[in-house]
């Protein structure tokens, strides 16, 4: 692309140290750069450009914008809700009558085909100990821990090839939440699966103009 359109006059290029990445977190080789001015409607501007190693259309940087006056700002409207109400007719009886299993208050319960994990070749398990509990929370994290096992969260195990260690997060109310550790065991050797998450910005687009909203929790999954 940079010799398709420089091609009757190429620029001078310089070496260039800038690290770029693409939306997905993936990370692009850049070769060189160079000066060059741009004119987007009545304005014009001179500004660092940069050639990379790859295909594509040119992109304009973000340091473009503000010179070249683009505003990629989304109106948005600021709203609050001083009352819930109640769906009129019956047509929400209906939802919570055929999937009442959903709409229960204790635990659901996956009945699935068991989840697979995809592990890198070559993977070995990988055995931690668990880490010392602080005195001051030794019986919160005992009490959390017989909850878990009484509604069926947790399983008693003899042995295991696998083991993480589990992290206390303290909640706003005192009450405590374990989590299981996983960045040094089943996270280093298992294969990620590669999808662009949406930005806060770009949700908040998508829910522009909605009128009704709900709220997944997931605080004990």
């Amino acid at each position: 692309m940079f010799h398709r359109l420089w091609k009757d006059n190429l620029p001078a290029l310089r070496k260039s140290t800038l690290n770029i990445r693409t939306w997905s977190r993936e990370s692009m080789t850049v070769l060189r750069s160079f000066r060059a001015s741009i004119q987007y409607r009545n304005i014009s501007h001179e500004n660092s450009m940069y050639s990379y190693c790859g295909r594509g259309q040119p992109l304009l940087g973000r340091a473009w914008f503000r010179p070249l006056n683009i505003d990629l700002n989304v109106p948005a409207r600021q709203v609050s809700a001083s009352e819930v109400r109640t769906p009129k007719g019956n047509g929400w009886h209906r939802i919570v009558g055929k999937y009442a299993s959903a709409f229960q208050p204790s635990l659901g319960q996956y009945k699935r085909p068991p989840i697979h994990i995809e592990l890198i070749l070559g993977a070995r398990a990988r055995f931690f100990k668990c880490r010392p509990v602080p005195l001051a929370l030794i019986d919160r994290v005992k009490e959390q821990i017989e909850r878990l096992d009484k509604r069926g969260s947790l399983e008693a195990i003899l042995w295991s090839d696998w083991a993480s260690p589990v992290v206390i997060a303290m909640k706003k109310g005192g009450e405590i939440r374990l989590c299981g550790d996983y960045s040094a065991t089943v996270n280093l050797v298992s294969r990620k699966d590669v999808y662009p998450l949406p930005t806060v910005p770009e949700m908040m687009t998508t829910l522009s103009g909605g009128a009704w909203f709900s709220k997944l929790d997931l605080m004990e999954t």
